[in-house]
């Protein structure tokens, strides 16, 4: 052993082995340690994150290693700014390497009933054969022309059928008719700028209706590369199905059990078991049939040229290579180099450089080789085999001083390829409890309600602890608007004191409650029934405990679920045309001042020692003439900052889905120069600004969120993006996951 190797094995001991002031590495079922000199790069939004992986794909020299939840060949990664430029498909770019002798491996998720919710594969069809049936990618194309012209021909109805409204509305004084045709306008400017199920439902299989030609592209790509017509360019898909190697499950009563059961499976029978022994009481029937029904691998990397330690790069990625995932930090509402159809798009990724490489490719190698022929696993030689000489001080370099740790969701690939791997939540869960300062999560959801409760709780220790200064949460998410998940988003929200934010959810609540009282009492009032009521009499000693009304309170809510009933009437009367007294008007008028959500405060309690702001992203357009245009930002990030000392970003949403079941990948580490150009960075972007201390932050923060909100509720312009999370439509429903 030489002297570097020496120096370089003590590197590694002391930092692998030695003890710090705080936690932050994950530990327990981590399948990857923490590794030193390791180089992390922010790449916040598409044409930053998309550019590079460009960069990475065009200067390989010997391979490229694809891992993404969708793929569509014809995204484009770059979008040159002149006019009349466009980058080159990822499809064309992969087909061109491949020609130069680069090995292109890409591996997708693919679940052929999952495809009818969100295509993960853009026009490879749910057989993996290309083409179309309405778009679907279910048969062959007959003619590329005359689909065509059949995307066309409906573009065109649509247009048509716009300018006979606006010509309507000049031609009328009717505020009524006015108004009716507005409303049929909004709804044909939707159908022409909506991705019309790209990446979604039977239709959206090869691109989107206002994007013909890379419809056929897609469909065309994905033939040539199942039939050999790309020479170096390998795509697989994965799921969780079986494998005839893999069947060696032992269930501690029936040891046999693993001959007849794959991951799925297993998942379902771990779901069920927490869910009947109450080992896990967020657990719904609902969860456990979408969760182990329907686990996906959500992971997204990027590796080229790991047999070339000094060139390798990788990529540790919240972005899909799908179209919608490329925006600039701008946001604009009318951006000419988005895709036709899709809207502004907040999203984080990283490169990474160093040791960690070796993690990322055993992650890609140990995917790849399970969807190879079993032959080659049992008796041939696998990816791993052929890059088994490459180790870790391979990628040792003095010019990287750093520590990072690849940290994943996986249900069956823990340390030594066997258990559930949940590193990223025991993460969240280790840098949460060494917050002092502020948390700063940015993430498509928030849905785990766990991780609220893990905030107070720090927050009350903190306060124990005698720490003079309280603790600060900023999160950035998205409203939902989909009562699948309105419960867990609720729960969060609840615990943290800003379920007043929900105010459709918190109503629906509060008379499910009332319902279930009532059928308790009628239950009581047949003794034949009595023995039925342990589990309607324990549901509501939890809604009880949840939502602590007293007497009044109660009556209050009921009179006003009268009063709401009564407004919604009266609502239907006035867009119905039906004639409607003076009185009435007015008691609709008063009723809408009472209730109405566009002026209605919500009344927000933060708990001892915890302050939290819930926000959401805006872009916004003045015209002319008139009130502003809004289109939400939809947030796709997966960050988290503690103190501006630690990161950790992912490509895991905060469900239980992605910390519990589904295969997810991340990268984190104590890294203030890191973790502090997230904050810099997001912070002016959002709110434009960043203040000199957390309370000043948050005062900034929560001034900007309330400002914008009135601002958007009058038709004026922003101030910036934030504005306040504010969901008035969503109905209460029990959550998917």
């Amino acid at each position: 052993m030489t002297n570097m190797d020496i120096q370089q094995a003590a590197i590694e001991e002391r930092t692998l082995r030695g003890t710090a002031t705080l936690n932050w590495w994950a530990q327990k079922e981590n399948k990857y340690d923490p590794r030193p000199h390791s180089d992390i790069k922010p790449l916040i939004n598409g044409e930053r994150a998309f550019g590079a992986v460009e960069d990475a794909i065009i200067h390989a020299k010997s391979s490229i290693d694809i891992i993404s939840w969708g793929f569509d060949p014809a995204m484009r990664l770059s979008r040159p700014e002149s006019k009349g430029l466009k980058g080159k498909e990822i499809g064309t770019l992969l087909a061109e390497k491949a020609k130069q002798g680069v090995e292109v491996r890409v591996l997708i998720w693919k679940n052929a009933l999952a495809n009818f919710l969100e295509n993960t594969v853009v026009g490879d069809g749910l057989f993996s054969r290309g083409g179309t049936m309405a778009g679907s990618g279910i048969m062959s194309t007959s003619s590329p022309h005359d689909a065509y012209q059949n995307l066309l021909d409906e573009r065109v109805e649509l247009i048509v059928l716009r300018d006979r409204y606006k010509h309507q509305r000049g031609g009328t004084n009717s505020q009524k008719n006015i108004e009716r045709i507005e409303f049929r306008l909004a709804h044909i400017e939707e159908q022409l700028n909506k991705d019309h199920d790209y990446g979604g439902t039977v239709r959206g299989s090869g691109g989107t209706f206002m994007d013909a030609d890379a419809e056929i592209y897609t469909r065309d790509w994905f033939k040539q590369v199942h039939s050999g017509g790309f020479p170096g360019v390998e795509f697989k898909t994965r799921d969780f199905d079986k494998k005839l190697e893999e069947l060696e499950f032992h269930h501690a009563r029936h040891p046999y059990l693993g001959m007849f059961f794959g991951h799925r499976e297993k998942l379902m029978l771990r779901l069920l078991s927490d869910k009947l022994s109450g080992r896990d009481t967020s657990l719904t029937w609902k969860m456990v049939g979408a969760l182990g029904f329907f686990p996906s691998h959500h992971q997204k990397m990027v590796l080229t040229d790991y047999m070339q330690p000094e060139i390798a790069r990788g990529f540790v990625m919240g972005h899909n290579l799908h179209r919608n995932y490329w925006d600039t930090d701008a946001h604009n509402f009318d951006e000419p180099r988005r895709d036709w159809g899709f809207g502004p798009w907040q999203d984080i990724s990283t490169e990474v450089k160093g040791p960690v490489l070796c993690d990322l490719n055993e992650n890609f190698c140990t995917a790849w080789d399970r969807e190879s022929h079993f032959w080659t696993r049992w008796w041939g030689t696998t990816l791993a085999d052929v890059r088994s000489d490459i180790t870790y001080k391979d990628f040792y370099s003095t010019q990287r001083q750093g520590m990072a740790q690849i940290i994943r969701t996986h249900p069956y690939d823990g340390r030594g390829n066997s258990g559930q791997e949940t590193s990223i939540l025991e993460s969240y869960k280790n840098a949460i409890s060494n917050a002092t300062d502020f948390v700063y999560t940015e993430n498509q959801y928030f849905r785990y309600p766990q991780l609220a409760k893990w905030m107070k709780d720090q927050a009350i220790l903190l306060k124990k602890q005698g720490a003079k200064r309280e603790l600060y949460w900023f999160v950035v998410t998205n409203t939902i608007k989909n009562s699948f998940y309105s419960s867990s988003t609720y729960e969060m929200m609840h615990e943290v004191g800003q379920e007043q934010l929900m105010p459709q959810v918190q109503r629906d609540r509060v008379f499910l409650l009332k319902e279930k009282r009532l059928r308790l009492k009628s239950l009581m009032a047949n003794p034949r029934q009595r023995y039925q009521d342990t589990g309607l009499r324990k549901e509501i000693q939890d809604l009880e405990q949840e939502i602590r009304l007293d007497a009044d309170e109660q009556q209050r809510l009921e009179q006003s679920e009268a009063e709401i009933n009564r407004m919604e009437k009266l609502e239907e009367m006035d867009e119905e045309g039906q004639g409607m007294t003076v009185a009435e008007q007015q008691e609709l008028e008063d009723l809408r001042k009472k209730h109405g959500y566009d002026t209605i405060k919500p009344e927000l309690t933060n708990p001892p020692g915890l302050n939290v702001v819930v926000a959401t992203l805006v872009s916004f357009k003045k015209p002319p003439q008139g009130k502003c245009k809004y289109k939400d930002i939809y947030i796709h990030s997966k960050l988290q900052v503690v103190d501006d000392h630690y990161f950790l970003l992912s490509s895991a949403n905060i469900n239980k889905r992605s910390l519990e079941t589904d295969s997810e990948l991340g990268v984190h580490a104590p890294r203030p120069d890191i973790a502090k150009q997230f904050t810099d960075h997001l912070w002016n972007l959002h709110a434009k600004k960043r203040e000199s201390s957390s309370k000043l932050n948050f005062g900034h923060w929560e001034e900007t969120a309330t400002e914008n909100w009135k601002f958007r509720n009058k038709g004026e312009p922003l101030t910036c993006s934030l504005t306040r999370f504010w969901d008035t439509q969503t109905p209460y429903s029990k959550a998917l996951d």
